[in-house]
């Protein structure tokens, strides 16, 4: 069963999926994709310090897609393809690895992630794609200025910060299912230059069913709940072992994952081109 999810003022799309974290970051805007039908919408504000993005600075990160001069054709396209696998390679100097979630299982299938936890008597699924996923988030490193004199800017680069739904499962077969999102970057209000810190997750929504859910579940939106009805479900999402170094986490290993993906398609392209 998939919804619309609202986040901020944009429609944002629930998801389910077969397959489902990271510190230092790097940077890209979330365009969300569908997962699949198992997987009820659930939504849920939170109240926590969260950052907005505008985008009004214009886009500042790109892909390093080569655009070295070379010959028209099929031909000419293969090497800029080659290059661009060669460029995207040497950024992946950062291993995968499963530490970043200590407890949880990892699977992968595709563009789809899955991570699987068990606490006490309940099993914590984590779900996400990295299709679609990148935004801007500001870096440590400043920002060349062309004149010298200029207040130095905050540079930024792009991250998969894909949406995240989580499942809370009893043993008694009953689900609590949470749609997670994660806040834009703040800006400046004098500069609009981006303004840096790490990135914190809201719920969007939620719902509790037993069994499969049906699509006549209730879905409840915890725009409007109240802030200690907030802060207590963060709590239990914490006790869960989602809070927000896991946010951070997730970003750090979905942006290595999408990298990896991205290489894998520009490689079948280059093979789909020189056929």
């Amino acid at each position: 069963m998939a919804t619309d999810i609202k986040g901020g003022s944009e429609s944002r799309k629930g998801f389910g999926f077969e397959h489902c974290n990271i510190s230092t970051l790097i940077n890209t805007p979330v365009a969300n994709h569908q997962l699949g039908n198992n997987f009820s919408r659930t939504t849920l504000i939170v109240n926590q310090s969260i950052f907005k993005l505008n985008t009004g600075f214009g886009r500042v990160s790109v892909r390093n897609f080569n655009s070295q001069s070379s010959p028209t054709g099929a031909s000419s396209f293969s090497d800029v393809l080659e290059r661009e696998i060669q460029d995207e390679m040497a950024e992946l100097n950062q291993q995968l690895s499963t530490d970043q979630f200590p407890g949880f299982s990892v699977e992968t299938d595709g563009s789809d992630v899955k991570l699987t936890k068990q606490v006490g008597n309940s099993t914590v699924n984590v779900r996400f794609t990295v299709s679609s996923s990148l935004t801007e988030w500001p870096t440590d490193a400043p920002k060349e200025q062309q004149n010298p004199q200029d207040a130095p800017a905050i540079s930024t680069t792009l991250v998969s910060m894909p949406e995240f739904q989580v499942q809370i499962i009893k043993n008694s077969n009953q689900t609590l299912e949470m749609t997670c999102y994660f806040e834009d970057m703040d800006q400046d209000e004098e500069t609009g230059e981006p303004m840096g810190g790490d990135p914190l997750f809201n719920v969007d929504e939620l719902v509790l069913y037993e069994g499969s859910p049906k699509e006549t579940e209730f879905a409840a939106s915890a725009e409007y709940f109240s802030e200690d009805l907030q802060q207590g479900l963060l709590d239990y999402l914490a006790e869960h072992g989602i809070n927000d170094e896991f946010a951070k986490n997730l970003v750090q290993f979905a942006t290595s994952y999408e990298k990896k993906q991205y290489v894998g398609l520009v490689q079948r392209l280059k093979g789909f081109v020189t056929k």
